[in-house]
């Protein structure tokens, strides 16, 4: 971004899924056709790395509005389906997921800013087992809001 300064980040989810969600009834749950199960599941969240949107706003400002679609991704070793992560996890790794949210921007007199919005993301971490093996690991990403990040220019 050259000589911008980042001035501030927000992330912005919908207000039902402010509220993190336990994970416990996720753990080692088996997939009875084929064995399969996930084990030390892990949620964190924060903004992806695909830009969705950026403008550059000049004094008073604006507001940015954003509403894509955007893909929830999965990768895993140890040879269960997209279909098996999807159905441990309780959402589709292979659909994608309506985001939108505004920001408004405040720019001072004489002064520019640049906005720039990503998804922001539900990522999940995990082990893939087949009975009582280990058989490999991975991670799914599911989109849940918007990240605003704010630069002066």
């Amino acid at each position: 971004m050259g000589d911008k300064k980042l001035e501030k980040v927000t992330i912005v989810e919908p207000k039902e899924l402010s509220v993190k969600n336990d994970l416990m009834p996720f753990n080692n749950v088996k997939l009875a056709a084929t064995g399969y199960n996930l084990r030390n599941i892990s949620k964190t969240n924060g903004c992806g790395i695909q830009e969705i949107r950026r403008s550059t706003y000049s004094y008073p400002g604006g507001t940015m509005t954003v509403s894509e679609s955007v893909s929830a991704t999965a990768s895993a070793t140890g040879g269960i389906s997209m279909a098996g992560i999807s159905a441990e996890l309780g959402f589709s790794v292979t659909k994608s997921y309506g985001i939108s949210d505004s920001q408004n921007v405040v720019v001072a007199k004489g002064k520019s800013k640049t906005v720039r919005a990503f998804p922001t993301l539900d990522v999940y971490n995990f082990n893939v087992y087949n009975g009582s093996t280990k058989k490999g690991s991975g991670n799914a990403q599911k989109p849940v809001g918007v990240c605003f990040v704010q630069y002066s220019n």
